[in-house]
């Protein structure tokens, strides 16, 4: 009888071991959840092999490979052993799978896995032939030396496709995975022991997805699935860590949480029992192709984890198959064992520092490394996970006008699109202590407002470790005259540091100016006071001309909460407001009157090389200026500088500066202006 338990189940009926042909036979029955579908699955509950697809082949110095009754086995009751009926001679055992892969482009192998004190040999190891095993070609050493003795484990899912197609093997009619062991000792402790054990082999078309834009996952369905999986960090080759550190004692898996905080699971990356290190990934598959602007935003707890290199997060343009580490994991300087978030990780730039593309086949790593359990008993290690979001943070540059000011109490309890949480580390360090820590807070809260209900609020999440926060208004101070800063902030018990302050920036972030020193310790605690900076006259000290893509940044830094109990530190802020005395060549223009007959499109395409195509649309003649600027405000190329009539325009960029010369892949922004309107997006060129 054919087995297909719980399977879409495609395999070679194979009569006899004689044949020198194969029958392809395909059972098509159910898909696994989450849109993998499950080419072949086997915990041998029948109790003996099912000979249609498997072949054991015991080596000839007593040696045995035989289903079992294991009261230890991680699916039922049933599983499979590999290793000698007594001690004696070395001797290596196969076991062979037939399998059909034609018309497969994805496939991956997981299986739970045992060594019984089994000592790493030559011939352990993954097989595969794509010849009914008439040839075999090595593709994984199974390194059981290493591994935790006596306990079950699993391996992160193994590429097939990848290592057959790197072994110059083909997926075919005619395949076959060939598990093989080789040891000297038998299943008894008294003298030499040797061997290794299997259950619930499963392979599976794993059917990758690239999200699109914007993605949330909280793990509420109980498992990863195809768009977030567990990773292979080792392959391909270099990878992002050692493949002596890829374990079966690693653990990777969603689970319930009572202590999640969005919904009741999470995710964990630690390890099954205390052993030796091993890395563990979580891969996000995302399609990023055509967005310019893109932020990553995660709960994470750190259970006692140490710092290694391995930690942090890692981006791919190429499906996974090289990766750039873009931020590190310090877990050794956080608080053990709380939730906490970190600012929005700003993935565009960050891939762009490092070179890479916002792709179709975009991937952002997960990464942890560890020696112990979630048990604190002995060693602990791991990183928990929760609630992942990517997304365009579709930021928003306010203009300021004379009769139009800036003025925001936050009174819709939460940040509108001209704010943003900031990481003081980059791309600019604004920081001058302190660090950036899972503890810290930017937010939103009702606590205690200067007026009505809502303020904001920077500090920490509990006591730790110095934290610096930042919190960013995005504005259009272009062409202003007379532009101050007023707010009202209250000191909760903070102490004044180098980091304290208001800060500047005219392009858009990439670079600032510290422009006002903020002093709590000189303040009377938790009242409320008003500041006033002097913008336009700050820019003039530093040098800085005010742009369409101004930052003025609140900076805090502190080791406190807001409980008095031990320490305590933070700042709440209410009633931000920034106006103007006046505006060069801009005029106060009804906001549906622009939206309606003045129109700046997205270019497209978008990402692009070698050329774009932007659109814009007239309401009514007017001298237009259409400009190409880089990130740090440079001006890069004038599209158009002259008088229009009304109507709908197209003009194209090639990618070159006023000099003709090609400029670098990255993020550019085209700008235009008339009389009466200005506007300003952002593109990506892709050399």
């Amino acid at each position: 009888m054919l087995n297909y338990i719980n399977a879409n189940v495609r395999h070679i009926i194979r009569p006899s071991y004689l044949m020198l042909f194969l029958l392809p036979f395909t059972f098509l029955v159910s898909t696994f959840l989450h849109a993998q579908t499950e080419i072949f699955f086997d915990s041998f509950e029948s109790g003996a092999f099912d000979l249609n697809y498997w072949e054991p082949v015991p080596g000839p110095n007593n040696g045995i490979v035989e289903v079992v009754l294991d009261a230890t086995a991680p699916d039922d009751f049933f599983t499979v052993r590999m290793g000698k009926s007594s001690d004696g001679d070395l001797n290596t055992n196969e076991l062979r799978l037939y399998l059909n892969l034609a018309g497969y482009s994805q496939v991956a192998l997981e299986f739970w896995i045992k060594d019984f004190y089994d000592e790493t040999g030559p011939f352990d190891g993954i097989y595969f032939s794509d010849d009914s095993a008439q040839t075999a070609t090595k593709v994984f050493q199974l390194d059981p030396g290493g591994w935790r003795d006596n306990a079950w484990g699993k391996l992160p899912p193994l590429d097939v496709d990848g290592l057959a197609a790197d072994n110059g093997l083909l997926l075919n009619e005619r395949f076959v995975i060939i598990f093989k062991q080789m040891g000297t000792g038998d299943f008894n402790t008294l003298y030499d022991e040797d061997g290794i054990l299997l259950d619930a082999v499963r392979v599976y078309d794993p059917e990758i997805n690239y999200s699109a834009l914007p993605y949330a996952n909280s793990f509420e369905s109980g498992s990863l699935d195809n768009t977030l999986s567990w990773a292979f960090p080792a392959y391909p080759a270099p990878g992002t860590t050692v493949p002596d550190y890829i374990r079966p004692g690693g653990l990777v898996r969603a689970f319930e949480d009572a202590t999640a905080p969005d919904g009741n699971w999470a995710v964990q990356m630690s390890r099954r029992s205390d052993g030796n290190t091993t890395t563990n990934a979580i891969d996000l598959h995302l399609d990023l192709s055509g967005v310019a602007d893109v932020d990553l935003q995660y709960w994470i707890r750190d259970f006692y984890n140490e710092d290694h290199e391995e930690d942090g997060i890692f981006f791919s343009d190429d499906g996974g198959n090289s990766f750039k580490k873009v931020f590190d994991f310090l877990p050794t300087t956080w608080n053990d064992n709380f939730w906490g978030k970190l600012p929005p990780l700003d993935v565009d730039r960050r891939a762009f520092r490092e070179g890479l593309a916002l792709t179709s086949n975009f991937v952002i790593r997960f990464q942890q490394r560890g020696i112990g359990d979630l048990n604190t008993l002995y060693d602990e290690d791991g990183l928990i996970l929760d609630l992942i979001q990517v997304q365009d943070p579709e930021i928003l540059y306010v203009p300021v006008l004379p009769a139009q000011p800036f003025t925001d109490g936050f009174e819709t309890g939460q940040f509108g699109k001209m704010w943003r949480w900031a990481n003081p580390f980059f791309p600019d360090t604004t920081a001058r202590d302190g660090l950036l820590r899972p503890g810290g807070f930017v937010g939103i809260q009702q606590v205690n407002p200067h007026s009505e209900f809502f303020h904001a609020t920077m500090g920490r999440r509990n006591d730790g470790v110095s934290t610096t926060n930042a919190l960013d208004l995005h504005l259009d101070l272009a062409g202003t005259q007379g532009a101050k800063l007023h707010f009202w902030i209250a000191d909760y018990y903070d102490e004044t540091g180098p980091s304290d302050g208001i800060w500047l920036s005219v392009d858009g972030g990439s670079t600032f100016e510290k422009i006002f020193q903020l002093d709590p310790s000189v303040w009377a605690n938790n009242e409320y006071q008003e500041i006033t900076v002097g913008i336009s006259d700050s820019a003039a000290v530093h040098g800085m001309v005010l742009s369409d893509s101004c930052v003025i940044r609140f900076q805090q830094n502190g080791l406190g909460d807001f409980n008095t109990l031990y320490d305590e530190d933070g700042f709440r802020i209410d009633d931000v407001s920034v106006m103007v005395d006046s505006r060069t060549g801009i005029e106060q223009i009804p906001g549906s009157q622009i939206a309606g007959h003045f129109e700046l499109s997205q270019n497209y395409p978008n990402p692009f090389n070698p050329s774009t195509t932007i659109q814009y649309r007239l309401a009514n003649s007017a001298r237009v200026e259409l400009r190409i600027y880089d990130q740090l405000g440079q001006l890069v190329q004038t599209l158009v500088s002259a008088e229009q009539p009304a109507g709908t325009y197209e003009v194209q960029w090639d990618g070159k500066n006023q000099a003709g010369t090609r400029v670098a892949s990255g993020i550019y922004f085209y700008h235009i202006t008339t009389g009466s309107w200005q506007e300003t997006r952002k593109m990506l060129l892709i050399q």
